[in-house]
């Protein structure tokens, strides 16, 4: 028994020496496909923005951009990992000019994702939605929300 107890305490150590939590959303680079932020705009992204405009949620970080601006900020889990809150996000120029409809699309992003509370589905194996939570919605409106693809599916 006393040759286990160093032991035991040896790999407790070793457990606490670990790498930060990894992101309940791995490293994916998830790509925006629709917006739902004002009934009288279109939500599905412009074939000129799919693929370009992305999303990186880590555990504690996020980062993102539109092909000419990037976004960062901070993230937030719920321990349950059903619910997630971005915050802090800041929006800044990247090399190369912008294709019609990236900045609008980027105040977009930071209308629906900037603050507040989101629910976390996963409504198909390859696709992500986050949605508003905090916000009182009427039972014949949508609440505004961000929808993403992995690419794979």
């Amino acid at each position: 028994m006393r040759r286990l107890v160093p032991l035991l305490v040896g790999a407790l150590a070793l457990a606490g020496c670990s790498g930060p939590a990894e992101s309940p959303l791995g490293a994916t680079r998830w790509q925006v496909v629709r917006i739902t932020d004002d009934p009288d705009r279109a939500t599905l992204l412009p074939d000129t923005l799919q693929g370009r405009v992305y999303l990186v949620i880590g555990r504690d970080t996020f980062t993102g951009g539109t092909g000419c601006l990037t976004f960062s900020g901070r993230a937030w889990w719920a321990d349950d990992e059903s619910r997630a809150r971005l915050s802090d996000m800041t929006v800044t120029p990247s090399p190369g000019r912008c294709i019609p409809g990236e900045e609008d699309t980027a105040e977009r992003l930071r209308s629906v994702l900037g603050s507040g509370d989101l629910a976390v589905t996963r409504p198909a194996e390859h696709e992500l939605k986050l949605t508003r939570t905090d916000e009182p919605v009427e039972p014949w409106q949508t609440p505004r929300s961000v929808e993403f693809t992995d690419g794979a599916g």
